[in-house]
């Protein structure tokens, strides 16, 4: 497997913990209406964002 493949493949794998992150914070909201929760989880979610644009530049 090539440098690049593995690359696109943390980077979709990382995408989808991201949307699993919102998910949980949409949830959050939703039914527990727990702000302070879903803002760390948004949080989060943004820092795992950054990586993956980070990575998509460098390939």
């Amino acid at each position: 497997m090539s440098d690049s493949t593995c690359a696109n493949c943390a980077v979709r794998s990382q995408q989808d913990q991201i949307v699993n992150i919102i998910k949980m914070a949409l949830y959050d909201i939703q039914n527990n209406g727990d702000l302070d929760i879903a803002y760390m989880q948004l949080s989060e979610s943004v820092a795992l964002l950054k990586t993956v644009i980070n990575i998509k530049r460098e390939l």
